[in-house]
């Protein structure tokens, strides 16, 4: 059997220097990064290292070590849609980029707008130009393709007239995508992508699941397999966090991989390697189609297209429990580079303190001009902890403070118990002490686990007035995280009784997600239009 193992590239070259060496050390330690591999390429060749610990204490990062890749996956989703598009060209029933989804998954794709469902093409899917917010608190830890797409028809969407126009990030789309690139092939998309882009490109430490990138590394046929962490600041050690497995988890995250493997792929991406697409599907893949929500960017088709310096940057983040990636080309000069690590939040301000080390070394930017990275990381970790802090005064401005305030119309205990919502479950509360991080004087709070979720989370209600409340999302034991993420939420009251529990969980709604009590026998509108009173 081949070895999984890509050649040795050689460790030092072009911008990777022992002076970069120095810097990234420094980078990784500052921001507890336990381990972090990087690939550069360009006309001369192919270079790449590690730093810091695949496996901590004992397993070191190189080229080899395979990470979780997340959403850089989109990119190989697609890839796949347009490699289907043309290999049908010469058949009875060609597709295209405007072939909807529904006319391949038939009642398997559904949703609340009716016209919306019978409209939305793979276009509209990979460019995240659905009419579809994101719903990303609805996927289920365990799950598949089809039942996450079959979900979609209980989420609402955006206001007529967003398909094709309204950018909106959204993963479950690309799980519908999936489902549709699985269903028009017949075959599992990993094996999918396998046959079509990574057995011809040698990317033999590519996986679809953690659970094969583990398998290869018992059986001595792969690197190490880098285990996800998370750095306590109480503490001041890495924790070993739970790998994400979920079937769900398909074109829209799904890769493991390394350094190494993606500078294969990138290398394709510049080359447009006939292999894998033609001409005119390369051009489509990395046309620029709509102004993301997030930054300077357009979007493409899993890629990112941008401007930096005078170049051209095309690429894409993932960011997972426990890693963090980004890959990247530059088409006028021929670069490559990839770069993963293994703590979430940490990783990605040292992939980008050394990414644009890299590309700023490249293209001979003067120190004096250049971002302090590192510094911009701390910054925006500072201003996350601001705005939490500041989440009552950002959701209910107008609300009055301490004991001006209104309570809640009921005893805490009669807020506690089930809530349902058919597209995201079930949400259960129960009154408890407030936790030891809460920000005022201890209380009983309602607090509900939620660990069903792809995205686990407890939720714990800051009461500001009436039935109004902040959601606080904190991650669970197994799954630690950065917790900076807050919701606005409340409950509807009628005759006496608790009849609802809303949550903003898909932000980019003006409404909230109502889930329905279980304490009454009455039903309430499922039309995730109610307004709290």
């Amino acid at each position: 059997m081949a070895s999984p193992l890509q050649p040795p590239f050689p460790t030092h070259g072009g911008p990777i220097t022992p002076e970069l060496d120095a810097y990234a050390e420094e980078v990784i330690s500052k921001l507890h990064c336990a381990g972090l591999s990087v690939s550069w390429s360009d006309d001369n060749g192919t270079v790449a290292t590690g730093y810091g610990y695949a496996q901590f204490p004992t397993s070191k990062a190189d080229a080899n070590t395979v990470y979780a890749t997340a959403s850089t996956t989109k990119s190989f989703t697609a890839m796949s849609a347009l490699r289907l598009i043309q290999d049908s060209q010469h058949t009875p029933n060609p597709y295209s980029l405007h072939t909807t989804l529904k006319s391949v998954l038939g009642d398997d794709f559904e949703l609340r707008d009716k016209h919306l469902a019978q409209h939305i093409t793979l276009l509209d899917a990979l460019t995240h130009t659905s009419g579809m917010p994101n719903h990303d608190s609805a996927i289920a830890a365990s799950s598949t393709p089809r039942a996450e797409t079959r979900r979609l028809r209980y989420l609402p969407p955006f206001a007529p007239g967003a398909r094709g126009t309204r950018f909106a990030y959204n993963n479950q789309m690309y799980v519908a995508v999936s489902h549709f690139l699985e269903t028009a092939t017949a075959t599992p998309l990993g094996e999918y992508m396998r046959a079509k882009i990574w057995q011809p490109l040698g990317m033999r430490a590519t996986f679809y699941s953690v659970d094969e990138a583990l398998a290869a590394e018992a059986g001595g046929e792969g690197g190490a397999v880098a285990r996800p962490y998370f750095w306590n600041e109480e503490t001041r050690g890495f924790e070993e966090q739970r790998f994400e497995r979920n079937a769900a988890n398909a074109g829209d995250g799904a890769i493991i991989s390394s350094v190494a493997d993606y500078a294969l792929y990138l290398r394709a991406m510049l080359a447009e390697d006939p292999r894998l697409l033609d001409k005119e599907g390369f051009a489509e893949l990395r046309r620029p189609r709509v102004r993301t929500s997030y930054g300077r960017e357009e979007y493409a088709l899993g890629w990112e297209v941008s401007r930096y310096r005078g170049v051209t940057i095309i690429g894409h983040d993932g960011a997972t429990h426990g890693f963090n990636s980004r890959m990247l080309y530059v088409p006028e000069r021929n670069w490559t580079l990839a770069l993963m690590g293994n703590v979430e939040e940490r990783a990605s301000g040292a992939i980008h303190a050394i990414a644009y080390r890299t590309l700023d070394d490249m293209l001979g930017v003067p120190r004096e001009g250049r971002m302090d990275r590192v510094q911009k990381w701390f910054a925006i970790g500072d201003q996350d902890e601001r705005e939490w802090r500041q989440a009552r005064k950002k959701w209910f401005p107008k609300a009055a403070e301490g004991n001006a305030a209104a309570g809640h119309s009921l005893g805490l205990e009669a807020y506690a118990g089930r809530y349902t919502h058919p597209g995201y479950g079930v949400l259960t509360f129960e009154v408890v002490d407030s936790p030891d991080w809460w920000l005022r004087a201890p209380e009983k709070v309602l607090r509900a686990e939620v660990y069903d979720k792809e995205f686990a989370h407890v939720l714990t209600l800051e009461h500001v007035a009436g039935e109004d409340f902040v959601a606080r999302w904190t991650s669970p034991p197994f799954q630690r995280c950065y917790d900076v993420m807050h919701f606005k939420a409340g409950f509807k009251i009628q005759g006496g009784q608790v009849k609802a529990f809303g949550i903003q969980y898909a932000e980019e709604l003006k409404d909230l997600i109502w889930f329905e009590s279980e304490h009454v026998n009455d039903i309430v509108e499922k039309t995730g239009n109610l307004q709290l009173t």
